[in-house]
């Protein structure tokens, strides 16, 4: 796959000597757009620091298979043990196992595997867009040193991102990222644990100051997610003494659709709105009050369902539809999906959950879908487990992606007990200190999630582990192709 041309997503890492070690970290991503096509061949590209492991980075960021034959076997092994990748083997076994991940860090689905660069350049000059989907953080209820909590960004086009949740430090993952935050222009929450909102307060304030003085310092921001979502975003944002200088509005999914309200103004704060907004499907209001009040008693028998909550974004070119998910907190997911064109090109969509144990109300709209974002917090043995913490183990990841005939499926949300060995540590060493076996240290590594899910998953569903600031592209997808 050539990645010199058109957006370039430079997966390299960079390394630095500390007290004679070795410190690497992955480099997030480059957003890369030139206007000329002729110059196509000379792209922009991210400079590599200087040390021992970096000298073999090739131009565009990304190590060729011959740069790795000529690292050193301690030095490829420290590069398979910080990608979370086993380190046994020989040489050449190491470079085979390290080429196969960089291969793996930029994936897509339709016709990228089929077309070229050039290819994909010439169908976006007719109108198709290329959609991107960036992990900013994957890892579940806290940060750890390697992973920040769960932040989504859905790339649309070159100006305009969605963000699915907004756990704390958001706004840095943005930055390191390199995605402007002057481009988000919706958020879309999931639920109400701290580590998918505490970061929105951050988020909002990032926003309008990359907004100032630009065309858009007075286009409004929509927030999407549960009924409550505007108590948070008022509190936080007041006692951070924020002050807005754009129109927020704050949506609320409601069960009742006699709850149902357009956008008011927060007393004291008029630049703050709250709207209320009832499923799409008609509901009995008897059956609405009911259904309401079990979520205001906290039941965990709130997932109804069949009931959908949808937002058209015309500007965007696509249709967000959100439906229930099984957790011990009220819980959404989304659905991404284009608006079907005249043109040779067909929908693609996309599919980003929260946490969830359960995720069948929003299977209906989720069938067929190009890319699954699924929780795997556990592996297989753990199941009691994860249904007290009501979250997903690998395989029901893997389970859902066959249930709704995912072309693709991206594990995230996982468990810090899966993080990888201290990178200043041999495995061997963790593992005896640990009073372990190094393949049971293996066995804990986040790679055995992924096996997992594979079995489950089927063959027509690919399956691949999501580190922060990890990319999924979605080429123009032909409709003659499908």
């Amino acid at each position: 796959m050539s990645l010199t041309r058109g957006w370039i997503r430079p997966c390299l890492y960079t390394v630095t000597r500390y007290s004679h070690q070795f410190h690497t970290n992955t480099i997030g991503w480059k957003q890369i757009r030139q206007s000329d096509t002729s110059h196509r061949t000379h792209p922009e590209t991210i400079a590599c620091s200087s040390g021992d492991v970096s000298s073999g980075i090739g131009t565009t960021g990304i190590p060729n298979k011959s740069s790795l034959v000529k690292y050193r076997v301690g030095q490829l092994r420290e590069l398979c043990r910080d990608a979370g990748l086993s380190e046994e083997g020989t040489k050449p076994v190491l470079v085979e196992r390290l080429w196969a991940h960089v291969q793996g860090m930029v994936h897509s689905v339709g016709t990228l595997e089929k077309d070229s660069d050039d290819e994909v350049v010439e169908m976006e000059s007719q109108g198709a867009r290329t959609l991107y989907v960036t992990w900013l953080g994957t890892s579940s209820g806290a940060p750890t040193s390697r992973r920040n909590v769960s932040s989504m960004a859905l790339r649309l086009d070159e100006e305009n991102v969605i963000l699915v949740d907004c756990g704390e430090g958001t706004r840095n993952q943005l930055r390191t990222a390199n995605i402007d935050p002057c481009h988000v222009s919706h958020i879309f929450i999931t639920h109400l644990h701290g580590d998918h909102c505490f970061g929105i307060a951050g988020g909002l304030s990032a926003i309008m100051n990359a907004r100032r003085g630009t065309a858009r310092e007075r286009e409004p921001i929509y927030i999407y997610g549960p009924p409550e979502l505007h108590r948070l975003v008022a509190a936080s944002c007041k006692a951070a003494q924020m002050k807005f200088n754009v129109p927020v509005v704050v949506t609320g999914w409601v069960l009742d659709p006699a709850r149902a309200r357009s956008p008011v103004a927060v007393p004291g704060e008029p630049m703050l709105q709250v709207a209320l907004q009832g499923p799409d499907q008609r509901v009995h209001p008897k059956k609405g009050q009911e259904i309401q009040k079990l979520y205001e008693n906290g039941s965990d028998q709130i997932v109804q369902n069949g009931l959908t909550w949808s937002v058209s974004l015309e500007d965007h070119g696509v249709r967000v539809t959100s439906a229930q998910l099984q957790h011990r907190m009220p819980c959404w997911g989304y659905v991404f999906e284009e608006f079907p064109t005249d043109d040779e090109y067909a929908p693609r969509k996309i599919v980003l959950l929260g946490d969830t144990c359960n995720s069948e109300s929003i299977a209906r709209s989720a069938m067929d879908c190009d890319l699954l974002s699924h929780e795997a917090t556990y592996k297989n043995g753990m199941e009691d487990k994860a249904r007290i913490a009501t979250h997903s183990t690998s395989s029901q990841a893997g389970s859902f992606a066959r249930r709704v005939n995912a072309k693709a499926l991206v594990l995230t949300h996982f468990s810090a007990r899966y993080d990888q060995v201290d990178k200043y540590k041999k495995m061997w060493t963790t593992a005896r200190e640990k009073g372990m076996t190094v393949g049971e240290m293996q066995s804990s590594s986040v790679s055995i999630l992924q096996e997992e899910a594979k079995a489950e998953a089927g063959d027509q569903c690919r399956v691949y582990l999501a580190n922060d600031f990890y990319t999924f592209r979605l080429s123009p997808k032909r409709k003659y192709e499908l």
